[in-house]
């Protein structure tokens, strides 16, 4: 019995953390409104969650887990979320757009099941800092490699990081604009995702003229 009341309660926290997400955005929500609208105090709150970064986690656990698993099996094991090591050489672009048709549809259908836990990661907080860091360093590898550029190179950092920021916003605004249902959702964020290789692929290619 005490071991369910501990499992409700903590249940009772996750959700009550994802309002105060969804209302404050991470940065300004407050672990102790959390704790008011779970019912309980601080101390206790921190009794299950030791920060609001450990928090965060858990509120958004289910999507952030799929979406692991999908840049995972779309990657051959090679790429994960949690990981920031990359093939050597990096990918192709023919690489990276093969990839992007099944991640676009895998991350719609991500967010069509998880629509809170995704709003949330799309928030600007550490757990989506982590995952735009894997859009730079995805986006970085696919520079270096088609125009043979050196790895620590700071403008192509730069680049890379420009576009990941981009690229977030951008799905962003594309998810809170069309209907979560709309079957035209994930052909949307296809085309979106695409222009920016399309990027990579010929604007730089005239822009960096083989060096930055």
């Amino acid at each position: 019995m005490a071991q369910f009341l501990k499992e409700e309660s903590r249940e009772r926290i996750v959700d009550s953390a994802r309002n105060e997400f969804l209302q404050h955005g991470y940065r300004n929500s407050s672990m102790r409104r959390i704790a008011l609208r779970s019912n309980m105090t601080v101390g206790n709150l921190y009794r299950y969650f030791k920060n609001k970064e450990e928090l965060i986690l858990a509120a958004v656990f289910p999507a952030y887990r799929e979406l692991s698993e999908l840049i995972r099996s779309l990657t051959g094991g090679r790429i994960s979320l949690e990981s920031r090591e990359f093939p050597q050489g990096g990918l192709s672009v023919e690489e990276i757009k093969q990839m992007i048709s099944g991640l676009c549809t895998g991350f719609i259908g991500i967010y069509q099941r998880h629509q809170t836990a995704m709003r949330i990661l799309m928030m600007r907080s550490d757990v989506n800092d982590r995952i735009t860091d894997w859009f730079s360093e995805l986006i970085r590898s696919v520079i270096v490699r088609n125009y043979a550029l050196p790895e620590e190179d700071t403008n192509v950092r730069l680049l890379a990081e420009g576009y990941a920021a981009a690229i977030f916003s951008g799905v962003k605004e594309i998810m809170n604009r069309a209907p979560a249902d709309s079957p035209e959702l994930p052909k949307l964020a296809e085309v979106f995702l695409n222009s920016f290789v399309g990027l990579l692929d010929n604007d730089l290619q005239h822009f960096l003229g083989g060096s930055v």
